[in-house]
């Protein structure tokens, strides 16, 4: 793993053929299978992503993290299982801010606007830092028509440290609302 940590901010692929390879013989290595899969999301590898946390969640089947990350990968995938997968996420670890937010977002994907706007309102008061919640919780206004509220919530979410993931999307979607 220390190897592994050291390669990956500076050769992401060589990081990742070692972890391959080393999951080739001992597959029932849960921290690397993590390292391997967080690292393929962060990549955009998401497919592989998947099928990392996947395997990780075949030995680890309550770990709340990769549930809720694998829950995430199936909503950008248009899954419909991104939503039972989240909630039970959030049943893992109850209250959990990002969690919830995952909720929020896969519920927003799933037509659920209403609920969305409800989780995701949580999600931002436990956890007004995260740039993720803030941008899921902007778009879902921005498709209700509530502009005001979604420049607020985008402009958050581009806030000094608090850009997420999704902050180019916040940055266009914001761009539309002006």
């Amino acid at each position: 793993m220390r190897v592994f940590a050291a390669m990956a901010p500076r050769d992401t692929a060589g990081a990742l053929r070692l972890a391959e390879q080393w999951l080739a013989s001992h597959p029932g290595d849960a921290v690397v299978w993590r390292a391997l899969a967080d690292t393929q999301l962060n990549a955009g590898q998401v497919a592989a992503a998947r099928r990392s946390y996947e395997a990780l969640l075949r030995l680890r089947p309550d770990d709340a993290d990769a549930v809720n990350n694998l829950a995430n990968i199936l909503v950008q995938q248009s899954d419909p299982a991104a939503l039972p997968m989240a909630e039970r996420a959030l049943a893992l670890a109850p209250g959990t801010p990002h969690i919830v937010g995952t909720v929020g977002w896969a519920a927003f994907k799933a037509g659920q606007t209403d609920r969305a706007v409800q989780l995701l309102r949580d999600a931002r008061l436990r956890d007004p830092s995260n740039g993720d919640t803030r941008y899921f919780l902007g778009s879902v206004l921005a498709s209700l028509g509530r502009d005001a509220e979604a420049r607020e919530e985008l402009n958050a979410a581009l806030a000094a440290g608090t850009g997420g993931q999704h902050r180019a999307q916040a940055q266009q979607l914001l761009a539309t609302l002006k």
